[in-house]
């Protein structure tokens, strides 16, 4: 009975470790609980650290159906909003260190638009990829951008619209705690693997 309770604890305490260590989920930001109005321009203004990232001065939000015909439109992939660089201004987002598997980008406009998109860690250009939105469909592109801490989006010639922006968080070097958790789960089931091949020795 000891032996079993010992084992039990061992398991529930490697457990809680292993989920405490564990990388954070993917992130999906729809922009559709930023505003429920027409407009939010500039994002910042409206939520400044949405999603745990920062965003530039030209990021705006707004409600596709209120243009119709255009890119924000044919642009929302899930629910009614969609983010746009206002002006075709550059802008970034920048936070904690992040890594940026992908999002939708269309043309607001043009029937085609290139877009560069650089990735920066401590300061550095880590990745660079410059991508073509057409203006008649979102298009899913995959950056698969990792450990960075800053993007940087530059358009052409055009405005462009931005869903479903997937992210997540870099997996963070775990805590001494957790490290005690999960080294104390081992070093029990260990003893108590030792303890039973001596005892199955002298039987």
């Amino acid at each position: 009975m000891k032996k079993k309770f010992l084992t039990g604890v061992a398991l529930s305490v490697l457990i809680i470790g292993m989920l405490s260590a564990s990388h954070a989920a993917a992130l999906t930001l729809s922009f559709d609980d930023v505003t429920s109005g027409n407009y939010a321009y500039p994002l910042q203004s409206v939520s400044p650290d949405y999603g745990g990232l920062t965003w530039s001065e030209y990021w705006g939000v707004l409600r596709s159906g209120n243009h119709p015909g255009t890119g924000y439109d044919h642009g929302v992939v899930s629910g009614e909003y969609v983010a746009y660089n206002g002006g075709a201004q550059p802008v970034v987002i920048t936070g904690s260190t992040f890594d940026f598997s992908g999002t939708y980008l269309t043309s607001a406009f043009s029937n085609t638009l290139d877009i560069l998109v650089q990735g920066y860690g401590g300061g550095s250009l880590l990745y660079s990829q410059t991508v073509q939105a057409v203006n008649s469909q979102p298009t899913w592109f995959s950056f698969n951008y990792t450990g960075v801490d800053e993007l940087r989006f530059f358009s052409t010639s055009s405005i462009f619209a931005m869903d479903d922006f997937i992210f997540d968080f870099s997996t963070p070097v775990p805590e001494p705690a957790t490290a005690f958790l999960l080294g104390s789960g081992i070093a029990i089931i260990s003893a108590a693997r030792i303890k039973r091949k001596k005892q199955a020795a002298l039987s």
